[in-house]
């Protein structure tokens, strides 16, 4: 979801560990989740390269939206529950080549390194698939 936070909001969230965030049409701080109990559990926060926007990785309890959806980027009819991998949501907005891709690496991570590249390139590290395009793969 997208949403915006201020520094009471930035406060509460980090105090709580819940997001909290501040409702420009009420002019109030509001938690999350404080009415439907759809709470997102804070993971990680990361401030972008012009420090003028937060990305917060969560744990959603329930769906994200107010409309019971998963996303507020999914359309009206899209479960909450929708599965990642071929999701319906995904298909509309474009995205099932990027959640197909994540799930053939994921399938690939616990391969055998000396007979899958993938493998091989994950265990190299974080460095290692940012490097792949300077060498060529191993033929099979």
């Amino acid at each position: 979801m997208l949403a915006y936070v201020d520094a009471e909001a930035l406060a509460a969230t980090l105090a709580a560990g819940e997001v909290h965030f501040h409702s420009r049409s009420r002019d109030l701080l509001w938690r999350k989740g404080e009415t439907s109990g759809n709470v997102l559990h804070l993971v990680d926060i990361s401030l972008d390269c012009d420090g003028d926007a937060l990305l917060f990785q969560v744990n959603p309890v329930g769906p994200t939206c107010h409309r019971g959806t998963r996303s507020c980027f999914d359309a009206a009819d899209t479960p909450a529950d929708a599965a990642a991998p071929k999701s319906p949501a995904a298909a509309l907005q474009g995205f099932e080549w990027l959640e197909k891709l994540w799930a053939t690496i994921d399938s690939r991570a616990g391969a055998d390194s000396a007979i899958s590249y993938t493998a091989r390139l994950l265990a190299g590290g974080v460095d290692a698939p940012a490097a792949k395009s300077l060498r060529k793969p191993p033929r099979f």
